[in-house]
């Protein structure tokens, strides 16, 4: 049984990780067309954090400097959550002055 775990874990991780991937990068199309830019700019800073993950984690920067790899992590995430807050709010705010000017 623990044998079946060590093999399909990692497979199940890497399958995923792809998963993500994809549908980030979908989303930032799908937004892009859309002309939000706002989440299209939000799909590609969380692709470019899970790149960033990926190679320190998969190099030695990880385990030399790894509270400047949390800082950088933390930065990219909250940089991409602020982005995306500041265009809902856009949104919303030009969607309510077109319901009140009709």
């Amino acid at each position: 049984m623990e044998s079946l775990f060590a093999t399909i874990l990692p497979l199940i991780t890497q399958a995923l990780s792809i998963l993500l991937i994809v549908l980030l990068i979908a989303g930032s199309y799908v937004c892009w067309k859309k002309s939000f830019k706002e989440g299209a700019l939000f799909f590609i800073v969380v692709l470019i954090h899970e790149a960033f993950m990926y190679v320190s984690s998969h190099y030695l920067f990880y385990y030399v400097l790894p509270s400047l790899v949390s800082f950088i992590s933390s930065s990219l995430m909250l940089l991409a959550f602020v982005v995306l807050l500041v265009g809902i709010v856009r949104l919303y705010n030009s969607n309510s002055r077109t319901a009140i000017e009709s």
